[in-house]
């Protein structure tokens, strides 16, 4: 491997590249979501006892995939100022714990 391949944009930037790759996935899932053309049944955002309608579990579904798409969303931000970033890290950190968390959910 030559210096050239070693300091590419992605290489270097890998918060931003991956935010950059995966924000437009995340929002072409929110719109099949919204337009009700995912096929999934969202059960998982259900807690253990919890009874949840299917729009309930739907409307909850969606406000995390938004929250992820906000978390990554911040990490391309350069507007962020000093004063911001504490909030901005905490909005961050729990919408990148949902990517996680429900990363193998992430179907139609």
């Amino acid at each position: 491997m030559n210096n050239d391949e070693i300091y590419t944009y992605e290489a270097c930037q890998a918060k931003d590249a991956i935010a950059e790759a995966v924000i437009p996935i995340l929002m072409a899932y929110r719109k099949l979501l919204i337009t009700e053309s995912a096929h999934s049944i969202p059960i998982w955002v259900k807690d253990a006892g919890e009874d949840l309608s299917l729009d309930k579990m739907s409307q909850r579904w969606l406000s995390y995939v938004d929250k992820m798409i906000t978390a990554f969303s911040i990490e391309i931000d350069d507007t962020c100022g000093y004063d911001e970033l504490e909030r901005k890290e905490k909005i961050q950190d729990e919408g990148l714990a949902l990517f996680a968390k429900y990363y193998g959910h992430l179907w139609d």
